[in-house]
Formats: C-alpha cells, sequence, structure tokens
C-alpha cells in the first residue's frame, strides 16, 4: 500500500509556508469551532466523488473531484485538525494531515 504523509502542514512549516487550510480560514475569517476530524474523499465505480467524515451517518456525493475538494476545504477549515484519506486513479489512499498529532 502506498501512503503519502504530508505534514508541511502543521505546525512544524517553514514560516514562508500556509497550508490549504489556514489560507482558507483566513479567506472566511473563521477560526477552528470543531473537534478534530478524519475524512475519505474517494470515487466511484460511475466517476462521481464522495466525502465523508468519519463518525457521519451521510456521505456527500459531487460531480466531479475539484467540488469535493472545494467542500472538503470549507469543513476541514473548520476543525482544529484533520486527517484526510484520499483515493487516487488505482485505489491507492493517500494520508494527508494538518495539526494532526504525530503519536497517539
Amino acid at each position: 500500500m502506498r501512503t503519502r504523509l504530508n505534514l508541511n502542514a502543521g505546525p512544524r512549516a517553514d514560516a514562508g509556508q500556509e497550508s490549504h487550510v489556514q489560507r482558507t480560514r483566513r479567506a472566511l475569517g473563521s477560526v477552528a469551532a470543531r473537534n478534530p476530524a478524519v475524512f475519505w474523499l474517494y470515487p466511484d465505480q460511475s466517476g462521481a466523488w464522495w466525502v465523508r467524515r468519519e463518525g457521519d451517518e451521510s456521505e456527500r456525493r459531487f460531480d466531479d473531484r475539484e467540488q469535493a475538494r472545494d467542500f472538503l476545504g470549507i469543513k476541514a477549515s473548520r476543525c482544529a485538525s484533520y486527517r484526510l484519506f484520499q483515493s487516487d486513479d488505482l485505489g491507492y489512499f493517500a494520508v494527508d494531515s494538518f495539526d494532526w498529532p504525530l503519536s497517539a
């Protein structure tokens, strides 16, 4: 299984780097108001993309990946931290995190 872990968005990022979540928060004038979250982003066989937050009873369907990522960016910006499991075209999942603890 291939995974990619991107910790550049976390507190150890270079001073000149700003994560997507930080840019979205700044643009929306929002601050983290929710607990940490785990999200899943994956396609189905018809080519639609789905976003699911761990623990939620429902999922959101989108016609393309870009729409799903835009929705996910807003949802994640409202969380104190997140972990994203994102599928690629081959069915592998990459792991992306923002302010996620490095140890359990």
